[in-house]
């Protein structure tokens, strides 16, 4: 399904980046490997290995950046964290204590980008990038092999890997 061959791996050092920010080794993993804390650092690691303009400010619908394609022109992309609860692929509001989501909100937020960038922290400090087009997702959708819940980190490399979710 997805082209195996995008996929991106980082192995960040532990020590230096537990030296820099001042705090303990473990700390580092902690913070790294939470979605919401690491967010904004996938973002950024992303948008270099992809190329993609990052938006000015994270308040966009939808999106995080676009990027250009030289036959599709501007494609707008999305980073998802997967985390070892897992990836969802709706917009935020959709997701957390209190917010509600159906299926159709799943499809108006897949329809709202051209690309997800999956970003694997589940093994920080080993991080992979794992983009997948929006068009492939929502097939899922159709199929009713991707719901609200989202996929847990096995589910999502089986999509990678052309096995049935």
């Amino acid at each position: 399904m997805a082209d195996i061959s995008l996929i991106k791996t980082i192995t960040f050092d532990i020590q230096k980046i537990s030296e820099s920010l001042l705090i303990t080794s473990e700390n580092v993993c902690t913070i790294f490997s939470d979605g919401r804390s690491c967010s904004r650092f996938n973002e950024d690691w992303a948008s270099k290995l992809y190329t993609f303009e990052k938006c000015e400010s994270s308040n966009n619908y939808g999106f995080d950046g676009w990027f250009f394609h030289p036959l599709l022109g501007k494609q707008s992309v999305s980073i998802r964290s997967l985390t070892k609860s897992g990836v969802k692929f709706q917009l935020s509001k959709y997701i957390g204590s209190g917010r509600k989501c159906d299926v159709e909100d799943l499809i108006k937020s897949l329809r709202a980008c051209d690309f997800e960038i999956v970003v694997d922290i589940c093994q920080f400090p080993v991080v992979q990038f794992c983009p997948v087009t929006s068009h492939e997702l929502l097939e899922f959708v159709k199929n009713g092999k991707l719901g609200i819940g989202g996929w847990r980190q096995k589910q999502f490399y089986n999509l990678l890997l052309r096995e049935d979710p």
